[in-house]
């Protein structure tokens, strides 16, 4: 399958890239800073695009299977987190403008990363795993 995965310099998303090129996925990697994502292999691809655009996202999702979103945002107690739903409003629009019907979308609120480290194996191979087989 052609894969196209938002967020991929994240944990999450550099997981996701990762699984999916091991099980023989075509992976194109959206992501801002292009340096980030140091993952080399024949089937990645990594572009340059604002998750917050239409416009900008529409030539990469051209004949992709499947978006997948590992977008992630800080939060504080004294601010919104806008950045997810401003985002999926572009991803929405470029996916219809593009002719793809399929999203997986990962979602998380805030949790410092020293609470979760001890339990990041359990999560990366009981979901993830399973979120990649299709």
């Amino acid at each position: 399958m052609k894969l196209l995965v938002l967020g991929a310099t994240g944990n999450t998303g550099q997981f996701l890239v990762r699984q999916a090129l091991e099980q023989g996925h075509v992976v194109k990697a959206v992501v801002r800073t292009t340096s980030k994502l140091t993952i080399q292999h024949e089937n990645l691809t990594v572009v340059k695009a604002n998750i917050f655009s239409a416009d900008s996202l529409v030539e990469h999702f051209n004949e992709q299977d499947v978006i997948m979103s590992c977008l992630g945002f800080p939060i504080s107690l004294f601010s919104e987190v806008t950045g997810y739903t401003e985002s999926i409003k572009a991803i929405v629009l470029a996916m219809r403008e593009a002719k793809v019907t399929r999203i997986i979308a990962m979602a998380s609120w805030y949790t410092k990363r020293e609470s979760v480290l001890d339990y990041m194996h359990i999560y990366n191979g009981s979901c993830q795993c399973k979120l990649v087989r299709m």
